[in-house]
């Protein structure tokens, strides 16, 4: 009843109430997959460094699921059709309805309609939802950092200092805070070329602008490893690592930009939006990060992807039952995997040069590819089988 609305026939709604089911399945174990090997490490990294309230933090990694369930929905579909299509491969049924006449592109009407759906809802999550949570995200974050807390009653816990290149400029740990005194820290500092100091203190305090560390050893070592000079000091003062001037520079400039039309923040931004964005830029003479280029790009291959992979999964599920569809279905899901990998090794490789091939390719031109091959290639086989298929069905 509930798809009959949509004037399906018996057969199409047959198979497509089975191909929702498995969908449904899908994305809930691949979203729980992809939400505690990522988002949840960001949680706990996050309540550790800014004492961000569980609530808080609770509501960050709520706001993470869209982005989850964007990059899952392509391997959800695919499991879906794979699981249904191999099942009425298995218990002869392709068989009985191949025998009455219907074909393999009517047969595949089903799950084209599910790939379909999949790249529509994948594109609105990409292009609409992730871009406002993750702006909402920031948001929070930001507030929490203002707030300047600390994560009370904590033990070993360490806070970094990075450059402009991620280079570890200053590293501070922290033996246990107590809501007012720093017990046991070390200091790691790399701010000067050549050497590092390193200072341990017994007792200190953090207030929103510094830290203070009192009864302080410092010890200034060579790259070499050699003790240059050592001495002891009473007090010892550090700029607070939370409250980063640089950091609120860094969101001023962001927030000029974003007024200006002039940032390009592929995660907080829809793909015109974004487009237009690096446009004016490119006008300007101002710098774009390649990787921008590259996620601008998947904001509309990733969707599109939802369709290729379905049309190489209906053929991959139609192994003859007598050579065992489990062979079939392990080398399924090897080619998922393989999609996965090639998309990843396609984002490096762009982001590298490498699909430049030397300068024969233009760098633009290269980026655009490490977006797109990806699709290309998963369509283009499964076109390809699909046409051996229809040949031996």
């Amino acid at each position: 009843m509930g798809l009959s609305w949509l004037g399906l026939k018996i057969l199409d709604r047959y198979i497509l109430k089975q191909l929702l089911d498995f969908f449904i399945l899908g994305v809930v174990i691949f979203t729980l997959i992809g939400f505690f090997s990522d988002a949840f490490l960001d949680f706990v990294q996050d309540i550790q460094k800014f004492g961000i309230s569980f609530s808080t933090a609770l509501t960050m990694m709520g706001l993470q699921l869209p982005k989850i369930v964007a990059l899952i929905l392509p391997a959800s579909c695919f499991l879906a059709v794979l699981m249904v299509y191999s099942n009425m491969n298995t218990h002869f049924e392709i068989t009985a309805i191949r025998m009455n006449g219907i074909s393999l592109g009517r047969l595949m009407m089903p799950a084209i309609f599910l790939g379909l759906f999949s790249t529509a809802a994948c594109y609105y999550l990409g292009d609409f939802a992730v871009p406002f949570c993750n702006q909402q995200a920031e948001l929070l974050k930001n507030k929490a950092i203002e707030a300047g807390t600390l994560p009370l009653g904590r033990e070993s816990f360490t806070f970094k200092d990075y450059d402009r290149d991620h280079q570890l400029r200053q590293m501070i740990y922290i033996g246990q805070y107590d809501g007012t005194e720093l017990k046991d820290s070390t200091i790691i500092d790399l701010t000067r070329p050549g050497v590092m100091q390193i200072v341990q203190s017994r007792s200190g305090r953090w207030y929103p602008d510094r830290w203070l560390f009192r009864n302080a050893n410092a010890y200034t070592v060579s790259k070499e490893s050699d003790l240059l000079f050592f001495n002891h000091a009473e007090e010892f003062v550090i700029r607070d690592l939370i409250q980063d001037s640089r950091r609120e520079k860094k969101l001023e400039d962001k927030q000029r930009q974003m007024e200006e039309g002039l940032s390009a923040d592929s995660s907080t931004q829809p793909f015109l939006d974004l487009f237009s964005a690096i446009q004016k830029r490119e006008e300007l003479g101002m710098r774009v990060m390649k990787g921008t280029y590259i996620r601008m790009w998947e904001k509309l291959a990733l969707p599109l992807s939802c369709l290729a992979i379905t049309l190489t999964a209906v053929p991959l599920a139609l192994t003859p039952p007598r050579r065992g569809s489990g062979r079939g279905f392990v080398f399924a899901v090897g080619v998922l995997f393989l999609y996965y990998l090639v998309r990843s090794v396609c984002v490096n490789l762009g982001v590298t040069e490498q699909l430049t091939f030397g300068g024969l390719i233009p760098l633009e031109y290269s980026l655009l590819l490490a977006a797109w091959l990806p699709l290309v290639l998963i369509g283009s086989l499964g076109l390809f089988l699909l046409a051996q298929k229809s040949k031996m069905l």
